[in-house]
């Protein structure tokens, strides 16, 4: 394994194993392989960034150029913006106790807001109403209510 950081961000990196290549960002990973490309956190709910990054890598660069070399041009934080702007979006800044509710995807399980019991890292879990278990999500889908 082998991480190559941005020259311009302390916040990007390049994750190399043998097989595939992970762009980490603080809002999400964009992952390209031989089988494909995936994308987490709030790069994959953007509407359009993954298809647009997953374009760009695999369609606008000529076949001699490898995939670390196309990757390696996304941390640059001006290129990486024209796909996915909120890349550098902060989270929310949230304690044990407050009321949150649910953005994107997770609005529509989750229509009520709930009160965060635990927070760990980027991970809040959260307690809703006539539910007894602890339900962990990205803190980058919450609203203070």
């Amino acid at each position: 394994m082998a991480t190559t950081k941005s020259k311009h961000t302390p916040l990007l990196s390049l994750n190399v194993q043998h097989e595939y290549i992970t762009l980490k960002t603080p809002n999400g990973n964009f992952t390209t392989s031989y089988r494909g490309a995936k994308a987490s956190g709030k790069l994959a709910a953007h509407p359009t960034a993954f298809r647009q990054l997953d374009n760009y890598i695999f369609k606008e660069f000529d076949d001699k150029v490898q995939f670390g070399e196309r990757m390696e041009t996304l941390l640059d934080p001006k290129v990486l913006e024209r796909f996915f702007p909120e890349w550098n979006k902060a989270l929310p800044e949230l304690k044990v106790g407050d009321k949150v509710k649910l953005t994107d995807a997770f609005a529509k399980k989750y229509p009520h807001a709930g009160i965060i019991k635990k927070i760990k890292r980027k991970t809040a879990y959260l307690e809703f109403p006539n539910q007894n278990t602890l339900i962990g999500i990205d803190m980058a889908f919450m609203e203070k209510v």
